[in-house]
């Protein structure tokens, strides 16, 4: 089953992105709620971009864990990285949080080593 990531996300294509990379392994990736108009289009060409370089074979939550204000979904995906050819079999965690009853902040932890190795 191919699905875009367009399609998995349709309520935050009005988000922004910020990546920080530490020394960690995982890739920390946090979006807020935009102010403008601006970062909706910037969201929404980094689905684009998704679109083009991933085919999402499987994307499955396995497990969603809650506490107070925040989401934990344990997440199972398998891919193809559509400029390598490469398959790419990777177990995330969306983390998101919420406050007054809207996202405040989503997180994504992923193995960024496993996403190089597809990518090289």
């Amino acid at each position: 089953m191919q699905r875009s990531a367009a399609a998995m996300y349709p309520r935050f294509s009005s988000c922004s992105q910020t990546t920080s990379n530490g020394s960690s392994p995982a890739r920390r990736t946090s979006f807020r709620p935009p102010e403008r108009i601006a970062a909706r289009k910037r969201w929404a060409g980094f689905f684009a971009t998704l679109g083009e370089d991933v085919e999402f074979h499987k994307f499955e939550p396995q497990e969603f864990i809650a506490q107070g204000d925040h989401l934990v979904v344990l997440i199972s995906s398998d891919a193809t990285l559509t400029r390598t050819g490469r398959k790419l079999t990777d177990h995330v965690a969306h983390v998101w949080t919420f406050k007054g009853g809207k996202v405040a902040r989503f997180e994504i932890f992923q193995d960024t080593a496993a996403i190089v190795a597809a990518y090289s």
